[in-house]
């Protein structure tokens, strides 16, 4: 497939195609969500988890906020 073939069923711009294949950090994500689909590359996206990352969420916690009794909020 060529770069311009590419850049049609991925609605982007031909020159979109080479910042991506460049590595450009500047291309919008869903250009390259775009891109990977066309390419059938989408499902890696699923595949690539951050264990590490996960480990500490699951030991963080999610924080609860304590309501402050004493505030009487009488209007």
């Amino acid at each position: 497939m060529t770069q311009e073939e590419l850049a049609e069923r991925a609605r982007v711009s031909r020159l979109t195609v080479l910042k991506i294949e460049s590595g450009n950090p500047g291309v919008a994500i869903w250009a390259w969500v775009s891109v990977m689909e066309v390419l059938g590359l989408l499902g890696t996206l699923q595949a690539l988890h951050d264990p590490v990352a996960q480990a500490m969420d699951a030991a963080h916690g999610r924080r609860v906020r304590k309501r402050d009794l004493r505030k009487k909020l009488d209007f």
